[in-house]
């Protein structure tokens, strides 16, 4: 069966219909276009149709990943297309509920145990950790501002792992001339959200590179 090529302007058609829908993440438009152009062209080998034809019932089978809608997950006020919303949801769900369930076990550990230690190595470990925290999600930051690509994990570092860098800094001035003779829920706290901070700025960063290379391949096809 003789593969369908597309010319410029119909790829055009495709790219603009997804400016249209606000789908400016790599990740997702390249595999949205990629299966939209399947669709198409499944049409148009099977079904004998025109582009014009098998285009506008892809459109209309892929209309609802577009409708705009928000999330608990990602907060209220944020709207986009409901397939960038899932995708969204899906990766940073995980990271919100190692982190709360982290922190309730911490402070029930405290609550229940009450252990009576010295836990100043505990804070000078934070303290130690804290300068690689900052210069990594610095350097991140940068990297993925500086980027001409967007994708759902450049959109997640810099909407969420922010403001966890946020609160991180809000919290070490807490630290300030608090006793360590006994345990302190405070101490455990900002190191679980430290660790957690550290390996999701290191996971967004990462797949934001991997799917902007990906991206890169595509449209050199």
């Amino acid at each position: 069966m003789k593969k369908v090529k597309f010319t410029k302007e119909e790829l055009a058609q495709v790219n603009r219909y997804l400016d249209i829908k606000e789908l400016c993440y790599v990740d997702l438009r390249y595999e949205i276009m990629d299966h939209i152009l399947l669709d198409i062209e499944h049409e148009i080998t099977h079904e004998k149709v025109t582009f014009e034809e098998a285009f506008k019932k892809s459109c209309d089978k892929w209309k609802g990943s577009f409708y705009s809608e928000s999330s608990y997950w990602l907060g209220i006020s944020f709207y986009g297309p409901r397939i960038f919303i899932d995708k969204c949801v899906k990766i940073n769900k995980p990271f919100f509920l190692i982190l709360i369930l982290s922190v309730l076990l911490f402070v029930g550990f405290g609550m229940l145990f009450k252990p009576d230690a010295n836990f100043e190595l505990l804070r000078y470990f934070s303290f130690g950790l804290t300068p690689f925290y900052i210069v990594f999600m610095v350097y991140w930051w940068i990297q993925l501002k500086m980027s001409q690509a967007k994708t759902s994990f450049s959109f997640l570092f810099l909407r969420y792992a922010i403001s966890n860098f946020i609160i991180n800094s809000l919290m070490l001035f807490q630290f300030y001339g608090l006793s360590t003779d006994k345990l302190d829920l405070l101490d455990f706290v900002y190191l679980v959200f430290i660790i957690i901070g550290l390996y999701q700025g290191f996971y967004l960063y990462k797949n934001h590179q991997k799917e902007v290379a990906q991206f890169n391949k595509y449209t050199m096809l």
